[in-house]
């Protein structure tokens, strides 16, 4: 999408969004496809973690086709997952390079396990925009108990491997990020997690984000620790839109279980579920501050410091994604 097209599009999206319109006269330009449900990890701060939670699923490649090319014409980027391990599916490199030729700004996060080489190299010359290493620690010991099944330098091998590679290829695709969740707030100074990001610059990579847990929609108890702010409606509704891998389409990159399932793209289109009564009367809850609804009442987000409608802390990041071009 044009970078004038686009200000345009977030322009009208906060007009929308501050002014609690439910009625939008515009598409979502931000789609979560979850390409599979299936993940390798139990990480302690995942829904993944819970036992039977989340059905395993792999989406149907001639499904995803339908997707992309109904968003084609609308959509800014496309993000490969929600719930599961992307690189756990088998047609993820094709699913990649399908969204690409159809204009689209193409990312994905991974947890890097699987990772090898060749899958690597083959991403780094697909057209990918952006990949986000999910690698939540600064230490083997640390990283081992949150990252449940992994291990600490078989992954980080991984990910200094790809930003080699990509350096060696001397190719400006993808933007690579390594995104740590911190389950506790880590001196600035640690020593630790100093060596750790110089080691990641050092070998290229363009943006380390360090967050901290949150909510999962009320599946982990963090609302008490965000209480601190003042309520403000979900922007999420504004702007995008999440489709699992059956097909269902959900308001939210949270609603990772279809709580909130609106109709499925096997059945509708996406312009039609976009302004269907299942997601206008979710956009009126929302600007009523009425969300006795799950996931919903459950999320911290909902609590956060925000500006423009975008969490604080992450309006730049943000901002970032939706100009990578």
């Amino acid at each position: 999408m044009h970078k004038l097209k686009l200000t345009r599009l977030l322009l009208k999206t906060f007009f929308a969004y501050r002014s609690g319109l439910t009625r939008l006269d515009y598409l979502p330009y931000r789609i979560f496809i979850d390409v599979t449900s299936k993940c390798n990890l139990r990480c302690v701060m995942c829904p993944q973690s819970i036992e039977g939670l989340i059905k395993p699923g792999l989406m149907d490649f001639d499904l995803y086709k339908k997707v992309i090319d109904e968003i084609g014409s609308f959509a800014n980027e496309v993000i490969l997952h929600l719930s599961g391990e992307p690189l756990l599916h088998p047609c993820l490199l094709e699913m990649v390079r399908y969204g690409v030729r159809s204009g689209l700004t193409v990312s994905f996060n991974t947890n890097a396990t699987v990772l090898t080489e060749e899958k690597s190299e083959k991403l780094i010359e697909s057209g990918l925009a952006r990949i986000t290493f999910s690698f939540d620690g600064y230490t083997k010991e640390e990283y081992e108990q949150i990252k449940v099944g992994a291990d600490f330098e078989k992954t980080l091998n991984k990910i200094l491997m790809f930003l080699k590679l990509k350096k060696r290829l001397r190719s400006k695709r993808p933007y690579t990020v390594v995104r740590v969740v911190e389950l506790k707030p880590h001196p600035s100074n640690l020593p630790d997690k100093d060596n750790f990001i110089r080691m990641l610059k050092s070998n290229g990579l363009n943006h380390l984000q360090i967050v901290p847990s949150h909510s999962f929609g009320g599946y982990f108890n963090e609302l008490d620790r965000a209480r601190g702010s003042s309520y403000t409606p979900c922007s999420f509704l504004w702007y995008s839109l999440g489709i699992l891998w059956d097909g269902k389409c959900v308001p939210c990159c949270v609603d990772i279980t279809g709580k909130l399932g609106l109709n499925n793209v096997k059945d509708s289109t996406i312009s039609e579920i976009w302004n269907s009564d299942g997601i206008v009367k979710l956009r009126e809850a929302m600007t009523r501050e009425m969300v006795n609804f799950d996931p919903c009442r459950g999320c911290d987000m909902l609590w956060q410091d925000k500006v423009l409608g975008i969490r604080k802390r992450y309006l730049f990041e943000f901002l970032r994604e939706s100009f990578l071009a």
